[in-house]
């Protein structure tokens, strides 16, 4: 697998290639996880001291704005997904773990004067470890 030039990937999307979307572009698209904002940042922080953490969730935001990542929003938490194609998540509702779960083929949904253009799907419950303790 080829490294990626995130330099030179993030000016062809129209962002300046600075030092913190750079490292957070390498931490985020090694991961096959969802990421937090509060993840991020400890990664960040650990190579750029001082990086803050309203540093970390507006570069989540742009690469979200660019398609980059997948938003998902419950509630108050906020995590972003390297998985950008249809598909829900399962969150445990005990220790806030998030995993994908793939969907049947999206059905068409129909509303009169309605034009749908995304379904989420977010299913809460205890996940296997949770249940177990």
């Amino acid at each position: 697998m080829q490294a990626v030039d995130w330099r030179k990937r993030l000016q062809e999307a129209g962002l300046r290639a600075t030092p913190q979307r750079v490292l957070a572009a390498e931490l985020v698209f090694a991961r096959t996880q969802h990421v937090t904002p509060q993840q991020l940042h400890a990664g960040l922080a650990e190579r750029l001291p001082g990086v803050s953490l309203n540093t970390a969730y507006q570069i989540l935001q742009q690469f979200a704005e660019l398609g980059w990542l997948a938003r998902i929003t419950l509630g108050t938490r906020t995590w972003f997904d390297v998985n950008t194609h249809p598909h829900g998540h399962l969150v445990c509702t005990s220790c806030g773990a998030i995993e994908d779960v793939a969907m049947p083929e999206p059905r068409r949904l129909s509303a009169p004067g309605w034009e749908i253009t995304k379904v989420e799907v977010v299913a809460q419950g205890r996940c296997p470890r949770c249940r177990r303790a």
